[in-house]
Order: C-alpha cells, then structure tokens, then sequence
C-alpha cells in the first residue's frame, strides 16, 4: 500500500527566494531522470536561465507541494498573451508520485489564472500524455518534437484563491468599490502575497495583498451586505497570514 504523507500545495509568489529555484531543478532533474534524462553541467544551467528568464515577466505563476517542509513537486507557468496560459513546468519527485500531487498541482494552477484567462496550453513528454488527457488536456502531436497540448478552463467556483496577475488588481479594484486604487501601492506589492474572495456568481468581493513592508491591505466590495463584509475580509485576512513560501 503506497504511503499517504502530509501535503501542503502553497502559492510561491517570490520565486526568487533562497532556496526555490535549487528546489525546482532538483525535483526537474529527478523526475526527468527517471525517464532517462539526465543532465550534463550545461544543461542544469540552461534550467536555471530559463527559471531565470520565466521569473522577469510580472505574471508568472508558481505553486509548490510540501511534505513537513521539503519541496516534493511543483508547477509554474506566465500569461503569453491576453487570456492564454502557459503551463511551462509541473514535475513531482518520482518516489511522490501517484499520491494526486500533479493534479493537485494543476488545480492551484488553473484557479488561480481562471479568473484573468480563458485556455491554458503548454507542452508535455509522450511519457505524460495519458496523465493530462485524464485532466481535461487535448494533446496534440504535431510536426515538433514534443507534442502540444491545451485546455479551456472552466468557471471559478466559490472560494478564496491565490492571485498573481498583479497588473490587473487596479481594474478589479474599480470593479469592486469607490476608493481610489493607490498606484505605489500596487507596484510596491509585486510578488507578495495576493488573495482574492470569489462569490457563487464568479464575481470577486474582496482583495487583500501584502506591501514590501509586510503590511496587509484589504479591499472589499461595496456590494457585500454588512452583515458578511467582516466574515469575508477575516477568510482573506486568514491566507495572508497562512501563506509561506516555505
């Protein structure tokens, strides 16, 4: 009987802490390897160039799963244009494998752009074809040497879910209530934690994120009643402060 571990899948909205980026190509190379892929000293640095060249664009996307704090698997990816995802990366330990992490991981990843994008599309090995199919994937093997593969996706349910497309927290924010959106305060909170309650009706209510400073900012929409505006603001409230990269 396979093992069940503790996991927990958390949004890494600084990739660039200590750490992250060696965890990625650890878990990359492991699993690569397990199909007969190994890397040479070139190759695990071009992996590193490419986290490197991923994480410069203000809309890339990442989440871990973690056993007791160790770094089992992980999935990211960037907007490449208006409404479309790229699913550039989802790699899971090989002895972790088959416990649900991959799709869990696929999950966060989904939720977390449904709201700004329509389709998510990427690539994939031939070894994992059957794995995305079973996720809602249509693959396509075309004339390159990795085959294509893409995916509508479906509306966002009820829930507080993680954000990262910073850039359009200004327009949700005229959307939701009156106050003016404070520009410094927005550029000041690139890659810090960003949660946003959504209702029954795919609509956001409320958007709290983090400042530099370690500050929470919060705002809700003026068409909560009353007597839910504190309930919703405490679920938010309560993600900023459970979240940690690590």
């Amino acid at each position: 009987m396979t093992k069940r571990f503790d996991i927990k899948y958390k949004p890494l909205f600084n990739q660039a802490e200590p750490g992250i980026w060696e965890d990625f190509a650890e878990i990359e190379m492991a699993a690569r390897a397990d199909h007969g892929l190994v890397f040479d000293e070139s190759g695990v640095a071009n992996i590193f160039f490419h986290y490197h060249k991923n994480w410069e664009q203000t809309n890339n996307i990442a989440f871990g799963a973690f056993v007791g704090g160790k770094m089992v698997g992980f999935t990211k990816g960037f907007m490449i244009e208006d409404q479309d995802y790229e699913l550039s990366s989802l790699f899971v330990l090989p002895e972790m494998q088959r416990q649900g992490i991959g799709r869990k991981l696929i999950t966060c990843f989904e939720n977390s752009v449904a709201l700004v994008g329509s389709y998510v599309q990427g690539q994939c090995y031939e070894w994992a074809i059957p794995f995305y199919q079973k996720q809602g994937y249509t693959v396509v093997r075309g004339t390159g040497p990795v085959p294509k593969m893409s995916k509508k996706l479906p509306k966002l349910g009820k829930g507080v879910y993680p954000m990262f497309a910073r850039w359009q927290v200004k327009d949700i924010k005229l959307k939701i209530c009156s106050v003016p959106v404070d520009k410094k305060l927005l550029k000041d909170s690139l890659h810090q934690p960003l949660f946003v309650d959504v209702n029954e009706k795919g609509q956001i209510d409320v958007v709290g994120f983090k400042n530099k400073d370690d500050v929470d900012t919060i705002w809700v929409s003026d068409k909560i009643p009353e007597s839910l505006k504190k309930c919703r603001e405490m679920l938010v409230r309560w993600q900023l402060g459970a979240v940690k990269s690590r």
